[in-house]
């Protein structure tokens, strides 16, 4: 599974929300034009009803692969000396912080296996390396060794609303 740009996520929302916002000013009655009160203003009629129908569909479809791809966006912000005392500290909800090894790794006090999940419990004192708890207690590793695994649930929540 590869991962989202959150860059290329948020403006993708963005642009869904300014075209809706567009398209349901379009159908407000405020914004209804006088029309021919025969056949021809019926045609009229029923094809800009298509048009809007048209659109409102796509978008719909456009929601639903925004609120599948909210689940694949890289939460950067929590790589950014974003966790402390084992919780987010930039995220609406501080939640726990959880991690992947990338790579089967040993230091003095600590063995981790590739894949192993592992919580953060603090990577705001040195970017490079980050406080975890692993099986044998409170150890430092390096952040370069470490993936976040969940994904940005700031972006899974605006693809939600």
């Amino acid at each position: 599974m590869f991962q989202l740009d959150g860059d290329v996520f948020h403006h993708a929302v963005n642009e869904v929300e300014a075209k809706l916002s567009r398209r349901i000013k379009m159908t407000h009655p405020d914004h209804a034009r006088p029309l021919e009160e025969d056949i021809t203003g019926a045609h009229v009629l029923a094809n800009e009803l298509r048009d809007h129908l048209n659109h409102f569909i796509h978008l719909w479809n456009r929601t639903g692969q925004l609120l599948e791809e909210s689940r694949r966006v890289v939460p950067v912000h929590l790589r950014l000396g974003g966790v402390n005392n084992g919780l987010s500290t930039n995220t609406e909800v501080p939640s726990v912080v959880m991690a992947r090894a990338l790579l089967s790794l040993a230091g003095p006090n600590y063995e981790l296996a590739e894949g192993e999940e592992v919580r953060i419990v603090s990577n705001t004192d040195d970017p490079h390396f980050w406080k975890v708890q692993t099986s044998s207690g409170i150890v430092e590793v390096p952040s370069v060794c470490l993936w976040i695994s969940d994904p940005d649930l700031g972006a899974v929540k605006r693809a939600i609303t």
